[in-house]
């Protein structure tokens, strides 16, 4: 198991190291930077001369490879993300006061999608070709059919006008008001769970299925045992293997998706800063924003693997 991590670690090195300039070289190419979104925000008539002294102040007019050299010293030896051109607050203050928001968001879309979708992908399993499957199996390929964001759209539109009801935009912690918490990311959560609900519950099912024709589990209902312990203790536990492997994969769609909920409910995450940070062209808030969620989706991905031994004990680690 130790040798197994140090490996994992260590190829997880080069994988963020290469995020990072992926990252840095796409912004950089893209026409405009924070220094002419800045002068034009001025309104001032000779916006050349301003634009120039901008450029000098950010470090802009340096060569790239500087740029990007200067940035990754900080970041390595010290930690430091750099100032945001926008706010000029430190960019790690910036994502630690965001984070949070993203956090419980994609949290809490995991846990509903995974208390929808693996109860019904069993039921699924287990009246497979009746009207307990069918329906499951249509809703499924309806959810991963319609993109989250025209999803999250309904949840804002169809409530204000049947209702007369609209989600307050802002965020409350849920230690301050639980139920308040509660009720700002509820629809949030769904729509931006709605891929992981159709996709959990098809690979559920038809991981169930190919379980349920195993020899043990035969056994298990040839010795009498009840429904229950046969599903729960003998053929689940084996069916979630692949679909941990999904939810570990879908970690960076959850994150990625983040971004289109967070705006269209008003929520001040991480996704919501990156785009405000791309639009004012914030190189160093972006490159912070990506790479973290890089760090989060090589550490979940890391967590699914060694979770795979204590679903199944026959996984050895080399």
């Amino acid at each position: 198991m130790r040798t197994y991590l140090i490996q994992r670690i260590t190829l997880a090195i080069p994988t963020v190291l290469l995020v990072a300039t992926v990252t840095f070289v796409l912004m950089h190419i893209l026409p405009g930077d924070a220094a002419l979104v800045k002068a034009a925000s001025t309104g001032a008539q000779d916006q050349q001369t301003l634009y120039n002294a901008y450029r000098h102040d950010m470090g802009l007019d340096r060569p790239g490879y500087v740029q990007f050299g200067d940035w990754m010293w900080r970041l390595l030896r010290f930690g430091d993300f750099g100032r945001s051109y926008g706010t000029q607050d430190a960019v790690t203050h910036q994502i630690i006061t965001h984070l949070p928001v993203t956090l419980e968001l994609a949290l809490g879309s995991i846990l509903l999608g995974l208390a929808v979708a693996i109860p019904w992908g069993v039921i699924a399993a287990t009246r497979r070709d009746r009207a307990g499957d069918y329906v499951p199996r249509i809703i499924s390929v309806l959810l991963l059919s319609v993109p989250n964001f025209w999803i999250a759209t309904l949840f804002v539109v169809l409530p204000a006008i049947w209702f007369r009801y609209m989600p307050a935009p802002g965020y409350v912690s849920f230690f301050d008001h639980p139920a308040v918490n509660v009720q700002e990311f509820f629809l949030p959560c769904l729509a931006l769970g709605s891929r992981l609900i159709g996709a959990t519950l098809r690979m559920t099912r038809s991981s169930m299925l190919e379980v349920l024709q195993q020899d043990y589990v035969r056994t298990a209902w040839a010795k009498g045992l009840r429904a229950r312990t046969v599903l729960s203790r003998h053929a689940l536990k084996n069916a979630l293997i692949p679909v941990v492997s999904l939810v570990g994969g879908q970690i960076a769609f959850l994150l990625g998706g983040s971004v289109i909920v967070e705006s269209v409910f008003g929520l001040p995450g991480l996704g919501n800063l990156t785009l405000q940070a791309i639009y004012q062209r914030d190189y160093p808030q972006i490159q912070g924003d990506i790479l973290l969620i890089a760090l989060i989706v090589v550490a979940v991905n890391l967590v699914t693997d060694l979770s795979y031994g204590w679903l199944d004990p026959r996984i050895r680690y080399g």
